[in-house]
Parts: structure tokens; sequence; C-alpha cells
């Protein structure tokens, strides 16, 4: 999978700490992530925040005598019984939840947002093609410096014009996203120059080793406003 800077994978004395935080035997590919990439967001779909196991999460969400009613458990009960004593170790930002799971069968379970249908997977990676949002990771630790936005929205207009401006004068290595919201990846800041026509706003995230460079491309960025 592509990387936006540099994957910060997760060394085995986390590792271990991570297999104490459930009761149960974590599955090995979502280990093998964990030290390959580290938390982070896989994007390019609806965005998967993969994170550290949180057996709280569903449960502190919903009611906890009630949380599995959201979704229909008429044909797998068994499922709903291995949820219980599951962890919630991704989320997308359409609201779908990836719980790791105590059963031989199928190690995770997908509780969507929009249906009430749960899903069986015994991999990640069919949940990340599923979901469909294999095409980059994005480290954790990436910051974000936001021009425009909400509260000071630059208008579309304003917004191609800088874009127009910033790939004249720099060069990028990927792109990703919507023609509308294209995200311009930048190695050299360990991340990325976001142009959001449809909010009329500019992201520049970045690693913070690399947090020099950055400020640069804010800069020139601001001193075109």
């Amino acid at each position: 999978m592509y990387t936006i800077g540099i994957a910060e994978g997760l060394d085995e004395a986390t590792i271990s700490a991570v297999r104490d935080l459930v009761e149960f035997e974590l599955p090995d590919d979502y280990l093998a992530f964990l030290r390959r990439y580290g938390y982070g967001l896989i994007g390019g779909g609806p965005e998967l925040q993969v994170q550290a196991p949180d057996s709280e999460h569903i449960s502190g969400t919903f009611s906890v005598e009630f949380f599995c009613d959201f979704w229909d458990w008429t044909d797998d009960q068994e499922a709903r019984t291995a949820l219980r004593e599951g962890t919630t170790v991704a989320i997308t930002f359409d609201g779908d939840i990836v719980c790791c799971v105590d059963n031989a069968e199928f190690g995770y379970l997908l509780l969507p947002r929009h249906s009430e249908v749960p899903v069986r997977f015994a991999g990640l990676l069919p949940i990340i093609r599923h979901l469909g949002v294999e095409e980059y990771f994005e480290p954790a630790s990436t910051q974000v410096e936001k021009i425009g936005g909400w509260e000071r929205p630059l208008g579309q207009q304003v917004v191609g014009d800088l874009r127009t401006s910033f790939l004249a004068e720099h060069t990028y290595d990927r792109i990703f996203g919507h023609p509308d919201q294209p995200k311009y990846v930048v190695q050299s800041i360990g991340g990325y120059v976001w142009f959001d026509l449809v909010y009329g706003s500019i992201d520049v995230g970045f690693q913070p080793q690399f947090e020099q460079e950055a400020r640069k491309v804010v800069e020139f960025i601001e001193d075109l406003l």
C-alpha cells in the first residue's frame, strides 16, 4: 500500500502491549499491519482509521444493554455473541465499525453504518477492499495546517487559482481524490497539500520531522492571499 510520509510501524514491545489490551488472541494480520504501518488512516474511499484495540468503544457509544440492537442478528446469533467480547480496531469517517472477535472461523465483524446486516470477515485485507479504501496509508502522526474552511472559506475560484500557483512552483509525487478535492502527495514534507474546491479550503498535512519544509509550503500559499 502506498504510504504518505514515513510509516511508523510498532516495535515488538508495543505489539506486546497491544496484545495485553484484550483477553483473546488478536488476528495475526492485524498485528502484522501494525508492525508494518502502525496506527493511521487508510484513504481512498470512506477513510478507515486503524487504531489500538478499544473494547469500550461500542458500549461507550451505544447503550451497553442494547448496543447490538442497531443491527439485525436474526440469522447470526453466533456473531452477536462474539461481538459482546470483541474489540474495535478501526472505524471509518462514515461510521462503519471494524471489530476483532474471538472466533476461529471469522476474526472480524464489520458493523456497517448504512446497513442493518453485520458482515463476517476472516481477514483485514478483505475488509479494506470491501470498503474500497486501499489507495494509500497516512500515519497517525500527521499534523494538518488548515487555510480557509468553514469559518473563513476561500471560495472555489481562489482555491483553484492557488492550486495553479502551487503546481507552477512545486512538484508532487502522487495525486489522490476527486477532481474537486485533489490531494497532492509531497513526500518532502511527509504529507500532502489538499485543495478542497467544494468547501473553499486548503489543508497542508505533514509529519512533525518535516515541519520546517511544510512551513515553507504554508507560507507560500498564505503569501498569495
